[in-house]
C-alpha cells in the first residue's frame, strides 16, 4: 500500500506536469552545446588559477556544425519543470520550491539522489515536455555517500534535456569524501609514536582518530606505473589542496640510486647514505622513482631494507621490470619518521590515527579525506544530460564518467582533488566544455570512442578547458587530455604545469587545434608535449594552430633526449602539423622518429631549441612488420581505408629494407626565425625520400607584432613570406575563450 507521503508526492508530480516552475535552457547542439540559461558560478573558496600564457582572447566560440533545436522557451505549449536541492532541504518534501516554506512543510530536496528519483518518476508518469527538466542545486557542500548514477532511465531527449546545475552565482561542491572536524586535532599522545617523529617536527604534528569518526575504509597503496592504472587510497586534502604523504627526500628533491650511472642493477638497488637507519620496520613503505628511464616512473612496495648493504628490495622483483640504473631518481613514501615539514601526513592503518603537520591554522581551515572509489557522477548509456557549474572533488577515482550514450554535456565544472582522472568520456557526440581541472592523480580528460575498423567518428570533444597540475601520482603517460579512437576534437584548451605530456593520442581523424600548451615536461625526458606512439593505421590526425612554449624547464637528466613540442614516436605516421607556433619548445620543436608520410607545413619556429624539425632514422627490424600486420587486420587496401587514406595503399610496395625509412615526409612553407638547425634529416638514407621545399630561414624579425611580449602575430605580409606561400596563423584566437560557461579568463 502506498504511504500518505508517497501519494502526496505523486499528486505534486502531477501538478508539476501541468505547471511551469522555471524557464528552460536551450538544449545542447550536436558538437558544442549551447548553454542553459544560468551561468556557472566560480566556487567562493576556489584557488585562483595561474595567469593565462597566451594573449587573451574574447572571441566567440565557433559555431556548431549543426543547428541546435529551437529553444523550448520559445516553442508553443512548452511545459518546463524544475526540482531543487539544498543543504537545508528534506527528501520527504516535493523539491519544487527553492527554499523551505514558512511552515517548514515543503521545500527543496536534501540530496541529488532524491532529485534524480523525482526526475525519473516524472518521466515515468508522463513523457518529457518540449522543455528542459532541470535540477537546480543551491550553494553549499554535499558529501556524497554514494556515486550519482544516471542511466538511460534518467536521460532526456532532443527537445527536453535533463540538466543538473548549480544555482546561478552560488558555489556547489560535491565531495566524495568526509569532512574532518579540525577542532579535534590533538598533540601526539602515544609515546612510542612520538619517539619516532623528528624532535624538531613533533611540536607541530597533530593527530586525529579517523576510526572514532566512523572512517575505517582507508584503501591500500598499490603498484602504479605508466602502463597500469589503479584506484587511489585514502588521501588528505587541506584548504582544497592535496597534502603530501610523508616522504624522503622532501617534495621537489630526489635521491639517486647509488652506483655507476647507467649501470644496471637487477632485483634490488643501492641507496646512498644512512637515512633508513632511523626508521622502524614497516610493510607499507613505498618507493617511487624513475628507476630505469626518465620517461617512465613507477611505485613499488619496499619488501626489505638491508641497512648494512644499503640495498632496497621491492615487489618489482615479481615482474619483468625490476631493473634499476645507477644515477636514476627515486624517493621513499609513507614513512612516519619522515613527517618533518608542513603539509605532510601519515596514516597508521592499524589504529586509524592520522598524523599531520597542518600547513595553516586549523581554526581557519577545512580538511577532508577521500572515500569513494567509483566515479562520483556516472552517466551509463544516458543521453541528453547536462552537468553544469558544479565543483566535484575528493574521490579516490574519477570525478565524472560518461560511459556510452550521446549528446551529453559537462560544462563549467571544476574537477579537482581526485585519485585518478578528472573526466572519462566515451559514447557519441559527448563534450566537456569550459571546465577547470587540476590536482588530479592521473589524466585530466580521457576521450574514447568511434570505430577504427569502420572509421566511424565519435565526435566527442574537449573544448575551452583549463587543465594544470595533473599527473600527481603517476608522472608519465598521464596527459591533460588523452585521446583514443576515431574523430575527436580537442580545441581552445589551456594546459600547463605538469611533469610530462600535455596531449597524447592514438587512432584516426582527430583534430587538435587552438590549444595553448606550456610549462609541461617539467621533470621528464624523451617526451612530447603532444605525443603519439607508433602506428601506420592511425592516420588523418591534424595538429594545427596551437601555441607551444616554455618546454625547456626540466632540470638536467641522464636521458639527453629532452622535451619536444610534437613527438611522432616509434614510426608514427599520417599526422599533419599545420599552422603551429613554437617558442622555446625544448630540445626539438617537431621530432619525427622514423615514421613515414607526415606533413609539417606553414608553422612558425622561434629560436630556443637546437632543432626545428628533426627527422630520425632508426633501423628497428620488428616495428614495421607489426604495423603492417595491424594494417592487414584493417583490410587497408579496401574502403574505408583505401579511400580515406589513399597514400597507404602502396605503403609496402618498396624493398623490405626501405620499409624502415622515414619516407614521404614533407616539410614545406615554414618560417624559421633564429633556429640553430632548422631542419635536420638523417644520414644513411637518400635525400630524395623527403620533400623539403619553400621554407624561409631568417635571422631577422619577419614582422612579429611584439616579440618581447611573445605576441607572434605577423603584422606584415613581406615579399619573403609571399614567396613561400605562407598563410596567416590566427595567433590571437589560441587558448581559452569567453563563453556562457567561462565568463572571465584566468
Amino acid at each position: 500500500m502506498e504511504s500518505v507521503g508517497y501519494m502526496r508526492l505523486r499528486l505534486l508530480l502531477c501538478v508539476v506536469f501541468l505547471t511551469a516552475c522555471a524557464t528552460p535552457a536551450p538544449p545542447p547542439s550536436t558538437l558544442v552545446a549551447p548553454a542553459p540559461t544560468s551561468i556557472a558560478s566560480t566556487p567562493t573558496n576556489a584557488e585562483p588559477a595561474p595567469t593565462s600564457m597566451a594573449p587573451a582572447s574574447t572571441s566567440v566560440a565557433p559555431t556548431p556544425t549543426s543547428v541546435a533545436p529551437t529553444p523550448a522557451s520559445v516553442q508553443t505549449n512548452a511545459v518546463p519543470a524544475m526540482f531543487y536541492v539544498a543543504t537545508n532541504g528534506n527528501d520527504t518534501w516535493s523539491g519544487t520550491l527553492s527554499t523551505p516554506n514558512a511552515n517548514k512543510t515543503d521545500g527543496p530536496f536534501a540530496t541529488i539522489e532524491r532529485a534524480k528519483i523525482a526526475v525519473r518518476e516524472r518521466r515515468r508518469v508522463s513523457n518529457l515536455p518540449h522543455g528542459d527538466l532541470s535540477v537546480e542545486i543551491q550553494g553549499g557542500i554535499y558529501q556524497l555517500a554514494a556515486p550519482l548514477i544516471l542511466t538511460n532511465e534518467d536521460g532526456g531527449s532532443a527537445n527536453a534535456h535533463v540538466i543538473y546545475r548549480a544555482a546561478a552565482g552560488q558555489s556547489v561542491r560535491l565531495i566524495g569524501g568526509r569532512l574532518l572536524d579540525l577542532s579535534t586535532l590533538a598533540a601526539v599522545t602515544d609515546p612510542a609514536v612520538a619517539k619516532r617523529i623528528n624532535p624538531a617536527a613533533l611540536p607541530s604534528v597533530r593527530q586525529i582518530n579517523l576510526r572514532s569518526l566512523g572512517i575505517d575504509d582507508y584503501g591500500q597503496l598499490s603498484e602504479r606505473n605508466s602502463g597500469y592504472y589503479a584506484v587511489g587510497a585514502l588521501e588528505l586534502f587541506y584548504n582544497t589542496r592535496p597534502l603530501q604523504l610523508a616522504r624522503w627526500p622532501n617534495i621537489g628533491e630526489w635521491a639517486l640510486i647509488d652506483g655507476q650511472q647507467g649501470k644496471l642493477q637487477q632485483g634490488s638497488f643501492r641507496y646512498p647514505g644512512d637515512r633508513p637507519k632511523g626508521w622502524q620496520p614497516s610493510d607499507d613503505i613505498w618507493a617511487h622513482g624513475y628507476f630505469s628511464t626518465d620517461y617512465s616512473d613507477r611505485y613499488e612496495r619496499v619488501t626489505a631494507i638491508d641497512q648494512n648493504a644499503h640495498t632496497i628490495s621491492t615487489t618489482a622483483a615479481q615482474f619483468n621490470y625490476a631493473e634499476y640504473l645507477g644515477g636514476q631518481r627515486f624517493a621513499f613514501l609513507n614513512v612516519l619518521e619522515e613527517l618533518d615539514q608542513p603539509g605532510e601526513w601519515y596514516l597508521d592503518r592499524a589504529t586509524g590515527i592520522l598524523y599531520i603537520w597542518p600547513p595553516d591554522d586549523p581554526a581557519r581551515s577545512e580538511a577532508y579525506v577521500s572515500m569513494l572509489a567509483d566515479p562520483l557522477i556516472q552517466l551509463q548509456n544516458a543521453s541528453y544530460v547536462t552537468i553544469q557549474g558544479l565543483t566535484i572533488e575528493g574521490g579516490r577515482g574519477v570525478a565524472v564518467a560518461i560511459e556510452g550514450g550521446s549528446k551529453n554535456l559537462l560544462a563549467g565544472l571544476t574537477l579537482r582533488n581526485m585519485g585518478t582522472d578528472g573526466a572519462r568520456i566515451s559514447g557519441q557526440q559527448n563534450s566537456i566544455l569550459s571546465s577547470d581541472i587540476y590536482d588530479v592523480g592521473d589524466s585530466g580528460i580521457r576521450l574514447t570512442g568511434g570505430d577504427q575498423q569502420t572509421l566511424l567518428a565519435s565526435e566527442n570533444t574537449a573544448q575551452n578547458n583549463h587543465i594544470y597540475r595533473y599527473a600527481r601520482f603517476v608522472r608519465t603517460s598521464r596527459a591533460a587530455i588523452d585521446i583514443q579512437g576515431v574523430g575527436m576534437r580537442v580545441a581552445h584548451n589551456l594546459i600547463h604545469d605538469a611533469p610530462a605530456v600535455a596531449i597524447q593520442y592514438s587512432g584516426n581523424d582527430h583534430l587538435i587545434e587552438l590549444n595553448d600548451i606550456g610549462r609541461v615536461a617539467l621533470e621528464t625526458s624523451d617526451v612530447g608535449a603532444i605525443h603519439i606512439n607508433g602506428s601506420w593505421a592511425g592516420r588523418g590526425n591534424i595538429i594545427r594552430n596551437n601555441y607551444f612554449h616554455d618546454l625547456d624547464l626540466a632540470p638536467p637528466l641522464p636521458d639527453k633526449n629532452g622535451a619536444q613540442a610534437i613527438y611522432l614516436d616509434n614510426y608514427a605516421s599520417g599526422t599533419n602539423i599545420i599552422g603551429n607556433v613554437f617558442y622555446r619548445p625544448g630540445a626539438r620543436a617537431v621530432f619525427i622518429n622514423s615514421g613515414p608520410l607526415n606533413r609539417v607545413e606553414n608553422n612558425i619556429f622561434i629560436g630556443g631549441a637546437p632543432y626545428g624539425v628533426y627527422i630520425q632514422y632508426r633501423d628497428w627490424t620488428d616495428l614495421p612488420q607489426d604495423f603492417l600486420n595491424e594494417l592487414d587486420a584493417l583490410n587497408y587496401r579496401q574502403p574505408p581505408y583505401a579511400t580515406r587514406y589513399p597514400e597507404i595503399v602502396r605503403i609496402r610496395d618498396v624493398p623490405p629494407e626501405q620499409l624502415r625509412w622515414p619516407r614521404g615526409n614533407i616539410v614545406e612553407r615554414n618560417l624559421f626565425y633564429q633556429v640553430p638547425t632548422p631542419i635536420d634529416t638523417p644520414r644513411g638514407v637518400p635525400a630524395s625520400i623527403f620533400t623539403i621545399d619553400r621554407n624561409l630561414i631568417t635571422q631577422n624579425n619577419p614582422g612579429f607584432a611584439a616579440l618581447d611580449r611573445q605576441n607572434f602575430m605577423l603584422t606584415t605580409n613581406t615579399p619573403e613570406l609571399r614567396a613561400i606561400g605562407f598563410e596567416p596563423i590566427p595567433f590571437d584566437t589560441i587558448g581559452l575563450m569567453i563563453d556562457t560557461y567561462r565568463t572571465k579568463l584566468p
